[in-house]
């Protein structure tokens, strides 16, 4: 995407850039939705913004499908990713990188990392750090902001965060993430209800961080 809405290009259905198919949809010229209500730690560290598109999407369940979202499941581990950086000083990168992450149990006493609770609202916000346990182990890195935490729930995938910001590209760098769930009445007043799944979820083409 270019830097102003009226320039924006959309895709759809790429896992790497340099590797266009047929299957490949673009949007061009879409509007930004901004939140109407936010508090001091969005304006402040990042705000959330919705596109309306000049085209519907057609999800085909293979080659272009829709995430769920919904609240954050803290026992499990959840998916990171995006096209940033692979390391310090890094460009984008022209594959879509992925990773996953532990969830840290956070309170209004505990950091995230090098961000206290004037940087990081714990009611709001997600932290999370490179899997201990969960394969492959990741961690976003510059670029990376506004791609989504994913969960799995059964068989469905489910965004329930978005990067808002990183320490840096190290496995123990600490993100934060946008809890979606906070924002379910702004998703469903702009964006109207999620589409409902009718067939098996399809694996996704995506490239170890």
């Amino acid at each position: 995407m270019t830097r102003y809405p009226l320039q924006m290009l959309i895709a759809f259905s790429e896992g790497r850039w340099l590797l266009l198919d047929s299957s490949l949809t673009l949007c061009q010229s879409p509007t930004l939705i901004a939140i109407t209500a936010m508090d001091s730690f969005t304006v402040r560290d990042g705000s959330s913004q919705q596109l309306r598109l000049t085209a519907d999407i057609v999800f085909d369940y293979v080659n272009v499908d829709f995430v769920a979202y919904n609240e954050v499941d803290n026992t499990m581990t959840a998916t990171a990713m995006g096209w940033g950086a692979t390391f310090e000083g890094g460009l984008e990168s022209v594959n879509l990188h992925y990773g996953e992450v532990d969830l840290l149990p956070m309170d209004s006493a505990t950091t995230c990392g090098v961000y206290d609770n004037t940087k990081f609202n714990f009611a709001t916000m997600l932290c999370a750090v490179a899997s201990a346990t969960a394969t492959p182990a990741g961690s976003p890195c510059r670029y990376d902001e506004g791609s989504p935490l994913v969960q799995m729930f059964g068989t469905v995938p489910t965004a329930v965060g978005i990067l808002s910001k990183t320490e840096g590209c190290l496995a123990a760098a600490h993100g934060v993430y946008i809890r979606v769930s906070v924002y379910y009445s702004w998703i469903a007043n702009s964006a109207g209800q999620q589409p409902i799944r009718t067939t098996t979820v399809a694996t996704p083409v995506m490239v170890r961080v």
